[in-house]
């Protein structure tokens, strides 16, 4: 059973002892099965919270969100801290690029966009950055 789950996506410690049990097996070799596949490697937390995170970010989650999604997952704090900080977390300058490209021009947004004359092309107004 627990091949099978494996075989179609990563899954945390706890997710996969959480299915077992779900799917009818007694806690205790819930447990078990969970504990020898993490001895095996099939198992790891730390590899699915940098996937998760890396997947996530790319999304424009915050470290904040992601580290308390890792956490419901059953991530250890400690990892869910390291792998959240560690996130290539780009979303202000995405969400000024979208927004100015879309015909917002919020004053924080980029300082290009706020200085140059609405009637200039937008590919004329000069590189994005962030105020």
């Amino acid at each position: 059973m627990a091949g099978d789950l494996l075989s179609r996506r990563a899954w945390t410690r706890a997710d996969l002892a959480a299915r077992l049990r779900r799917r009818g097996a007694p806690a205790d070799v819930a447990t078990e099965v969970v504990d020898d596949l993490v001895a095996r490697g099939y198992v790891d937390d730390a590899a699915f919270a940098r996937h998760w995170v890396t997947a996530r970010a790319a999304r424009g989650y915050g470290a904040g969100r992601l580290r308390l999604e890792l956490r419901a997952r059953g991530i250890a704090a400690p990892v869910s801290r390291r792998c959240a900080a560690a996130a290539p977390i780009g979303w202000p300058r995405a969400c000024a690029t979208t927004s100015c490209a879309a015909g917002f021009r919020p004053a924080w947004s980029c300082a290009s966009c706020a200085r140059a004359p609405a009637s200039q092309p937008w590919s004329e107004r000069g590189t994005m950055t962030l105020l």
